[in-house]
C-alpha cells in the first residue's frame, strides 16, 4: 500500500519546496548571530546580578586611570559646576498670594537657604562639606555606583542652628538581600505597586561588625528619611553605574597603551645575529682539500668552529664601535632584528575607543580628551548641541531631586519653627507643599565656541520676542531677578558718584545709517583731525548724523544750524 500524498486541484502531487520566510534574524542562520543568544530577564534581575561587579570595576577604573578620573571630573563640572543655586518659585496663584508677597517670600527663602547651605556644621551630617560640595559628591557617587544614597537625620549642633542634616552614604551600604515573598528586592522593601517603603541598610556596630537595619522611606508627614536617587528603569528598584557599558573599553584603552609603550621600548633595542650561508654539512665539505675528500675524511665541526672563533677574535667585530668596517668569516652574514609594531595606527584606534567612553559619560570627545586638533567652530558647536541635552537630563533627574529633597526638608523645619512665615502655618504648608516648594536649580551654562555669536543670538531672539530675560539668564546659570537688582544697585551707585549709567537702556535704538548717509570714501578716514572742506556736501550731512541729528527728532536749534550751513552753500 502506497503512502498517502497531497495533490493539487489538477491531481498532480504537491512538491515540498522551501520558500523564503519573513522573520527577524533570518532564522538565526547568520554566523554573527548564531552564538549570540542572551537570556531575556527583567531589568531588576540584570541589575541585581551585575551591580556589585559593575560598581567595583567602575571605582577601580576611576581610581587607577587618569583619563577615567578626568572624565568624571569633566562630567561633574558640566552638570553641577560649583553647585546648583536655588531659585525659589512658589506658585502664588495656587497659594492665593499677591505678586509682591510672593517675591518677598521667595527672596527671604533664598537668603536663609544660602546661609544654611554654606555652613558644613549645619548642612552636612559629617560636618565636612557645604551643600554645594555635597551636590558634586552625590553626582560623582552616581557615576561610580549608579545611585545616590543619603539620610536626613535631625540633629542640632549649636544653639540657634538647624536640625536638618544630610548624611551621604555609599550605596554599597544597601544590603544585597532579596526576600520576594516579603517584597524585599535587592535591599529595598516595596508595596504591592513597587513603591519603596523601607530600605535595609548595613551599619557598623560599636564592636566592628556590620548589622542590617531597616529604615522607613518617609515619616508620617511625608518627609523623606532616606534619599535613594538613580536613573530609573521599568520595574527596577536599583540603579547601575552609567559607565558599565564601557568598562571593557576602559580596559582595552589601558591594554593598548601598555602594549604601545612596551613596543616603543622594544624598538629602542636591537639584536644582531650572524647567519652562515652554507647549507648543512654537505656545504661544509667544500672547505676540505681534494686529497682530504679523496681520502674519505669528513669535516670536524669543532675544528671549523675554532677557526671561525679565531677569525672573529683577530678581526674584532664590535657593535659598540662607530665608523668601523668589519670583515666577516667566509659565507657569514650579519643581520639586525627589531620589534615590529603597527604604532602608526595607535592614535586613530585609541581615538575611537575614547570617543565611545566620552559618549557614554555624556561628554564630547574634545571635552573628554582635550584634543582639539581637528575641531572647528561648527564641529564644537554641533557637538555641544548634541551633548547638552544629556547634561540637562542628568542635572534635572539626578542632582535636582537630591537638592530639592534637602531644600524641602529644611523649609519644613524653618516654617515649623516660625523662622520663615507661611500663611496658615505648618498645616497649610503640608496641604500646599508642592506649590510652596516650587524651585529652579540653576547650574553652569553650556560651553560656547564663540561667546560673541551666542550673545548676538540671544539678543536677536529677545528682540523678536522669542525668548525672555529669565530664559537668557538661566542659560548662563543665573537668576534674572538677581541680575536686575544688581544692575539697579550699580546704576544708583554710579549716579551717586556722578558717573554715567554703566548699563545702556535696552530700549534705546542705536543710530542706523543708510548707505547714502555714510558718505563717500573721503569721509572714512581714521584721522581724528579730519574735517570736511565743503559743509554743504554729503560729508556735512554725515557730520550732522554723527552729532545726533539722525538719532532723534531735530529741534529748533538743529534746524537753525542747518539753515546757516545752507546759506553758506
Amino acid at each position: 500500500m502506497k503512502a498517502p500524498m497531497l495533490i493539487d486541484t489538477s491531481g498532480r502531487p504537491l512538491i515540498n519546496q522551501s520558500k523564503p520566510q519573513s522573520a527577524y534574524f533570518r532564522q538565526n542562520k547568520s554566523p554573527f548571530l548564531s552564538t549570540w543568544k542572551p537570556v531575556l530577564r527583567e531589568g531588576s534581575d540584570d541589575v541585581r546580578a551585575g551591580w556589585q561587579l559593575a560598581a567595583a570595576r567602575a571605582i577601580d577604573a576611576i581610581q587607577n586611570n587618569g583619563f577615567m578620573s578626568g572624565i568624571v571630573d569633566a562630567s561633574a563640572a558640566s552638570v553641577v559646576g560649583q553647585g546648583l543655586q536655588l531659585a525659589s518659585r512658589p506658585d502664588g496663584e495656587a497659594l492665593g498670594w499677591s505678586e509682591t508677597y510672593k517675591e518677598e517670600w521667595a527672596a527671604k527663602v533664598e537668603r536663609e537657604f544660602r546661609a544654611w547651605a554654606n555652613v558644613p556644621m549645619e548642612v552636612d551630617g559629617g560636618a565636612r562639606m557645604t551643600f554645594y560640595q555635597m551636590q558634586i559628591a552625590a553626582y560623582k557617587c552616581w557615576m561610580f555606583y549608579g545611585e545616590i544614597l543619603a539620610m536626613l537625620p535631625m540633629r542640632r549642633r549649636q544653639a540657634g542652628g538647624s536640625l536638618t542634616k544630610i548624611l551621604l552614604l555609599p550605596p554599597s551600604r544597601i544590603a544585597d538581600e532579596t526576600e520576594e515573598y516579603n517584597r524585599l528586592v535587592h535591599g529595598v522593601r516595596m508595596d504591592d505597586l513597587g513603591a519603596p517603603i523601607a530600605y535595609r541598610i548595613r551599619q557598623k556596630s560599636q564592636f566592628g561588625y556590620e548589622v542590617s537595619k531597616e529604615f522607613r522611606a518617609r515619616d508620617r508627614d511625608g518627609r523623606p528619611n532616606v534619599l535613594h536617587i538613580f536613573d530609573p528603569s521599568i520595574a527596577s528598584p536599583r540603579g547601575i553605574s552609567p559607565l558599565a557599558p564601557v568598562l571593557k573599553v576602559c580596559q582595552q584603552v589601558d591594554q593598548l597603551a601598555d602594549a604601545t609603550i612596551a613596543a616603543a621600548l622594544l624598538q629602542t633595542m636591537f639584536a644582531a645575529t650572524i647567519q652562515n650561508q652554507t647549507s648543512g654539512l654537505a656545504g661544509f665539505s667544500g672547505l676540505l682539500t681534494e686529497e682530504e675528500q679523496a681520502g674519505g675524511k669528513t669535516l670536524d665541526m669543532d675544528v671549523f668552529m675554532d677557526a671561525q672563533n679565531a677569525w672573529y677574535d683577530s678581526n674584532g667585530l664590535n657593535l659598540n664601535t662607530h665608523g668601523r668596517i668589519a670583515h666577516l668569516f667566509p659565507n657569514d652574514k650579519l643581520e639586525f632584528h627589531e620589534a615590529k609594531h603597527p604604532s602608526e595606527n595607535y592614535d586613530n584606534f585609541a581615538g575611537w575607543l575614547m570617543r565611545e567612553i566620552a559618549r557614554c559619560a555624556g561628554l564630547t570627545y574634545e571635552e573628554a580628551t582635550m584634543d582639539f586638533r581637528s575641531a572647528t567652530y561648527s564641529s564644537v558647536r554641533m557637538g555641544t548641541a548634541q551633548i547638552w541635552p544629556i547634561v540637562l537630563n542628568r542635572r534635572t533627574n539626578i542632582v535636582n531631586p537630591f537638592s530639592q529633597a534637602g531644600f524641602e526638608a529644611w523649609l519644613e523645619e524653618k516654617i515649623g519653627e516660625g523662622r520663615i512665615p507661611f500663611p496658615g502655618g505648618l498645616e497649610a504648608f503640608f496641604r500646599n507643599k508642592a506649590a510652596a516648594c516650587g524651585a529652579w536649580w540653576n547650574g553652569p551654562a553650556a560651553p560656547q565656541a564663540d561667546d560673541l555669536k551666542t550673545a548676538r543670538a540671544h539678543q536677536t531672539l529677545k528682540d523678536m520676542g522669542a525668548t525672555t530675560l529669565e530664559a537668557v539668564s538661566a542659560s548662563y546659570g543665573r537668576d534674572w531677578r538677581d541680575d536686575m537688582k544688581q544692575r539697579a544697585r550699580e546704576r544708583d551707585f554710579a549716579l551717586k558718584l556722578g558717573l554715567p549709567d554703566p548699563h545702556a537702556d535696552p530700549l534705546e535704538k542705536k543710530a542706523e545709517f543708510s548707505r547714502a548717509e555714510q558718505g563717500d570714501d573721503a569721509d572714512k578716514s581714521d584721522d581724528p583731525s579730519f574735517a570736511p572742506d565743503n559743509p554743504g556736501s554729503k560729508r556735512s550731512r554725515s557730520a550732522l548724523n554723527l552729532m545726533g541729528y539722525g538719532r532723534r527728532k531735530p529741534d529748533a536749534a538743529d534746524l537753525e544750524f542747518e539753515a546757516e550751513w545752507a546759506k553758506e552753500d
